[in-house]
């Protein structure tokens, strides 16, 4: 059997919490915090699941992730726990992208 793949995060990708618990139960990580993947870990759960380093905003008690981060601020978190924060410029690169008067002025609201 193979692993699926680290759902398609990335080192140096911008991350949110999305779970209200992690497994790994560090209490002060809450649903909505936000960091950087600074490694992936590798598979462990069944071979599905993937640990992935973040690198969070804010000092979570943590440690450095194998040397990839400031001490206190990494975590290693499950794929599953966590969603890749949208970097337009990177993502949607041939978009433009609107103003907020210009999405008023669409949806009539001025």
């Amino acid at each position: 059997m193979r692993a699926i793949p680290p759902r398609s995060f990335q080192v140096g990708d911008r991350v949110i919490v999305i779970a209200d618990h992690l497994a790994s139960e560090n209490s002060s990580i809450c649903r909505g915090d936000v960091g950087t993947v600074c490694d992936i870990h590798g598979v462990f759960v069944n071979g599905v699941t993937y640990l992935v380093g973040v690198s969070f905003d804010e000092d979570v008690g943590g440690h450095v992730c194998d040397g990839s981060c400031e001490k206190g601020h990494g975590w290693y978190v499950r794929d599953y726990e966590l969603a890749r924060l949208v970097d337009i410029e990177r993502d949607y690169s041939g978009v433009e992208i609107a103003t907020d008067e210009e999405l008023l002025d669409f949806l009539g609201i001025t």
